[in-house]
């Protein structure tokens, strides 16, 4: 016997704002809902062509906007799986976690309009029941009789108030220096300020990095990429990722410690004790999901070029080690031995790796600095191949 009714509120939330909020208020009380699970899309097959912000950054707003209310759940299975994020896959979930439940999708008029389009419909509403809110310029109940014909479904309607905004207007608004306090929750505006998200980038990636970085480091930064560049016509790997990954390598690393870790926070970067420990360290990790929420990076290969490009690790990929050697060996580097390693570079990837990390260990030995176990563990996998 079904005991339990739990709400499932599904979406890209890019970002989630008070309306989605609202509804999930009304839903609640009109149906009698134990709770609401609100799930973020994590890679949904229908905006497959957009450019929205990435998973981790969406959920993230999702966890603070509802945090004080105890019947709504942030809910991150679609979030963190690699493949499409299927409407009907989760709801299978669902059935499977929760035993003896009733579920009761909460779709907009626009979304509940497109219901042929949905993958494996009729599937889907076997397992639930459809509440739909008013959406402007749609008219749910004419669409409801339109489609019954075609689907058996359990539909009802929400009694909340059209809503007027969404989150395209809200990005808009941002990108046009509006204020946005009316239409999301005050924790999601702080989190949107503080990491300055959905602001307009200049399109010369070169212009956009010299913003957040220091001259030294922006003349690296460029040394970098034009030495990845010329890595990666030997190793024929794509020039354009090579360039990138080059440029936002450090895209991390002026920032304090203290707004280093926020942004840990922020972005959900898993830090051990070592680099938690180390502030030389976290700009990598960091680096890998700045590039993605504040770049718009969406390269997976270029992003773990950034995220190893310090630590390195065993089964680094081609552009991985590039990065890894093309920090060490840029021109604006001096030290003893960097002319043969430079040579090296463009002779064997994988020696030219191993040598810059036994020159990274001695540099901090020398400086009485400890060495993560990272890079044993590198020398080590590498060694073993040539073997």
């Amino acid at each position: 016997m079904e005991n339990k009714r739990i709400g499932v509120m599904g979406g890209t939330f890019n970002p989630i704002h008070k309306g989605h909020l609202s509804v999930a208020e009304a839903a609640m009380k009109q149906f009698k809902l134990d709770k609401i699970l609100f799930v973020t899309g994590g890679n949904p097959p229908h905006k497959k062509n957009l450019n929205i912000l990435p998973a981790f950054a969406r959920h993230k707003m999702v966890c603070l906007a509802v945090e004080d209310n105890e019947n709504f759940v942030p809910c991150d299975y679609e979030v963190t799986k690699k493949t499409y994020s299927y409407s009907l896959e989760t709801m299978k979930y669902f059935k499977k976690t929760y035993k003896d439940t009733a579920f009761f999708f909460i779709v907009g008029a626009d979304s509940f309009h497109d219901l042929p389009t949905w993958h494996r419909p009729r599937a889907l509403l076997e397992l639930c029941t459809l509440l739909v809110y008013d959406r402007k310029g749609y008219d749910m109940k004419k669409d409801h009789d339109i489609l019954k014909k075609e689907y058996y479904c359990h539909v009802d309607f929400i009694d909340s108030e059209e809503i007027n905004i969404s989150s395209s207007f809200i990005r808009e608004e941002i990108k046009n220096g509006k204020d946005i306090t009316d239409y999301v929750p005050e924790k999601v505006n702080e989190y949107i300020k503080r990491n300055n998200l959905y602001q307009p980038k200049d399109k010369d990636l070169k212009r956009e990095i010299r913003k957040v970085l220091n001259k030294e480091r922006y003349i690296h930064s460029l040394g970098v990429s034009n030495t990845a560049v010329k890595m990666a016509k030997i190793y024929n790997i794509n020039t354009s990722k090579a360039y990138i990954a080059g440029l936002l390598h450090d895209c991390a690393k002026n920032l304090s410690k203290s707004k280093a870790l926020q942004k840990c926070s922020d972005y959900d970067v898993e830090l051990d004790d070592f680099e938690r420990s180390n502030r030389a360290l976290i700009h990598a990790k960091l680096g890998e999901r700045v590039a993605a929420a504040e770049y718009g990076i969406t390269d997976e290969s270029i992003l773990l070029a950034i995220k190893w490009h310090t630590l390195g690790r065993p089964g680094m990929t081609t552009l991985e080690k590039i990065i890894y050697v093309a920090d060490v060996i840029e021109p604006s580097r001096e030290f003893d031995g960097i002319e043969s390693l430079r040579e090296l570079a463009f002779e064997d990837l994988d020696k030219a790796v191993i040598e810059c990390t036994k020159a990274t260990i001695a540099y901090n030995e020398k400086k009485g600095k400890p060495v993560h176990p990272n890079a044993y563990e590198l020398i080590k996998d590498l060694e073993n191949k040539q073997q």
